[in-house]
């Protein structure tokens, strides 16, 4: 479903409850057909104005039932350049994630793992959408975000300013990612389940990873394998 609103939005209580409590400022108004809520005294605690719509009337601005009956108007999303990355340690960079519960999901891997920021694209894969902004339990928020046109041309970038390139990726050559050495800045690329990462993104990599798995299914969801990864990835002796 369509989005019907021209303002950057967020929707779920979750979603409303963290972004309140770790980013009030980005709050400017909340949406809700609930009159009987702890969420709303704390919104009201917060001086946060309150507009009451119907459901129907919510399901139409974020175009999803999933809303909870809270949506909330946020200020414009500001996105990093990738100059202003410089100085990260951890970086994530999708290549068309198109499905808008893994891009949740993964950012809020990458929020749980202390990720400096997430890359991705303008024209491959999914925007950051009220449905994102749910799935990852306000992450879409907290974590700094980087939106580029060419992704080539960021993981150039990345590797001129010395990071570690690794792409993810379940094929024979690829390394275990439980036994990597220390890299001191890193950027991680995760690709969609169904196409990958694109040949020329692997080619530019300086490693290919793989989580080592045991049972019969040969594969993670891409979410799934980002956690594990960037545990991984942070848990390693210097």
């Amino acid at each position: 479903m369509k989005v019907n609103y021209k303002k950057d939005l967020i929707m779920g209580k979750s979603t409303i409850r963290e972004v309140l409590k770790h980013r009030t400022n980005i709050l400017k108004k909340i949406f809700t057909c609930s009159k009987d809520d702890s969420l709303i005294k704390d919104i009201l605690k917060k001086n946060i104005r309150i507009e009451y719509l119907s459901k129907n009337k919510l399901e139409h601005l974020v175009g999803s039932v999933s809303h909870q009956s809270f949506v909330g108007e946020i200020e414009k999303r500001k996105y990093l350049d990738i100059k202003e990355c410089k100085n990260f340690k951890t970086i994530v960079m999708l290549d068309n994630i198109c499905d808008p519960h893994n891009m949740g999901a993964i950012l809020r891997a990458a929020e749980c793992f202390k990720v400096d920021c997430v890359v991705f694209s303008k024209n491959r894969g999914v925007d950051i959408t009220p449905t994102v902004s749910k799935v990852s339990c306000g992450a879409s928020e907290l974590v700094s975000l980087v939106k580029i046109s060419n992704l080539q041309d960021g993981i150039s970038k990345f590797k001129k300013m010395g990071f570690t390139i690794l792409a993810a990726s379940n094929e024979e050559k690829s390394m275990d990612i439980t036994k990597m050495d220390f890299f001191e800045k890193f950027v991680v690329i995760l690709g969609s389940e169904e196409r990958g990462i694109k040949s020329l993104y692997k080619k530019l990599a300086d490693f290919l990873v793989k989580i080592p798995l045991l049972g019969k299914i040969d594969s993670l969801n891409v979410s799934q394998a980002a956690a594990v990864i960037l545990y991984f990835l942070n848990n390693r002796p210097c």
